[in-house]
């Protein structure tokens, strides 16, 4: 995720990327921070909740209404995230799920799962 914010080392954090720990060409861990350290903790904190596992082979509207609001009580469940800004949404295929916030210090995130 490339990110325009400004970066203040606010919020700080090792760069993952496919559950593992990003290191540079001479094997230094690289780091990331702002915006991209947010939406990577949120990443976490919802595939740590199982949520995305109950989506899975449910075609049912109404479950997955549910499942969508509980991911985005958890994400505005982050200290950095202001309430009510959470929104999940997927794509026509029901094959990628996009979660949008607004952070309090780097305006909006974005990614999908």
């Amino acid at each position: 995720m490339t990110d325009t914010a400004t970066h203040n080392g606010q919020h700080f954090d090792l760069r993952v990327v496919a559950e593992d720990i990003c290191f540079d060409g001479i094997d230094t861990l690289q780091t990331t921070d702002g915006r991209p350290s947010i939406a990577q903790d949120v990443v976490h904190a919802i595939i740590e909740s199982q949520l995305l596992k109950k989506l899975i082979a449910q075609r049912d509207f109404m479950t997955r209404r549910s499942i969508y609001v509980q991911i985005e009580t958890l994400v505005e469940n982050d200290q950095r995230i202001v309430p009510g800004t959470a929104q999940v949404s997927e794509s026509t295929t029901e094959t990628t799920i996009w979660v949008q916030a607004k952070t309090y210090d780097y305006q909006d995130i974005a990614f999908h799962l």
